[in-house]
């Protein structure tokens, strides 16, 4: 059961980790609205996850120690929060972006 319940807490930690990094390279970027909710979507997945993960770690399960059911937890967030940030990285720095003008010189809308 700990093991369902750390992959998904794992899985919000690096779909959080995604979004944050999207929006703070979109800032960079100056698209100002779209990072804004991605910032706001990833700050809310980690918030829930946080949520989740103190619910976790109050459940009773057995003689299990509470340091052994953190480690339980933890094991593999660090890992899957990295790889998310790179992945983001990767994905918002490759995003196709509309062309600033046609080759007829006319402009998009």
């Amino acid at each position: 059961m700990l093991l369902a319940i750390r992959t998904g807490l794992g899985f919000l930690l690096a779909g959080s980790a995604f979004l944050v990094v999207r929006g703070f390279v979109g800032l960079l970027r100056r698209r100002w609205k779209v990072s804004v909710w991605r910032l706001l979507g990833g700050l809310v997945l980690f918030i829930v996850m946080v949520l989740l993960l103190v619910a976790a770690s109050s459940l009773r399960l057995g003689a299990m120690p509470a340091t052994e059911k953190a480690a339980v937890l933890a094991g593999n967030n660090s890992t899957l929060m990295n790889l998310s940030f790179l992945v983001g990285l990767v994905a918002e720095l490759r995003a196709r972006r509309p062309p600033l003008e046609y080759s007829d010189g006319t402009k998009p809308e």
